[in-house]
């Protein structure tokens, strides 16, 4: 009976271990790809204000790069959403620090999906307003105060 038991501790303790670093390897994992879908949309964006700024600027060029940002920081908010499952996740699967620390990981995972969806619905209202406006002109500046970085 004790060999049971202690066998089953063992397998609960190893599985509950199991779920806390996979529960925290998912949420680095989830980050990791925020940052780097995040990272593109601040340089498409960047591009794009660049662009903008020259003599003749070319609009179509100008709303594709308008479009990868929205798309990097969609995807970035979605893996932020993501990366703050699996956090919020390890607060309960992981005890001690390690709970201590999904907690602090959780609130940056929703501080960043804030940032990135924000900055995708303005670079959205940017690319509505700009290229399918019915004027043609490039409204970049509207929205230059209006996307943040992390």
């Amino acid at each position: 009976m004790k060999l049971t038991l202690m066998c089953l501790a063992l397998t609960l303790s190893t599985y509950t271990f199991a779920n806390c670093n996979d529960d925290f390897n998912g949420g680095i994992t989830e980050y990791n790809f925020a940052a780097k879908y995040f990272e593109r949309g601040v340089n498409a964006y960047n591009t794009a204000i660049e662009l903008s700024q020259t003599a003749n600027p070319d609009l179509t060029t100008i709303c594709n790069h308008l479009v990868d940002a929205v798309t990097g920081f969609n995807v970035a908010a979605d893996s932020y959403q993501g990366c703050l499952d699996f956090f919020t996740s390890a607060t309960t699967s992981c005890s001690g620090d390690d709970s201590q620390s999904a907690i602090k990981n959780a609130e940056i995972c929703q501080n960043n999906h804030s940032i990135a969806f924000d900055n995708g619905n303005v670079v959205r209202n940017i690319l509505q307003n700009s290229c399918y406006a019915t004027t043609g002109q490039v409204l970049i500046d509207e929205g230059l105060s209006g996307v943040k970085t992390i």
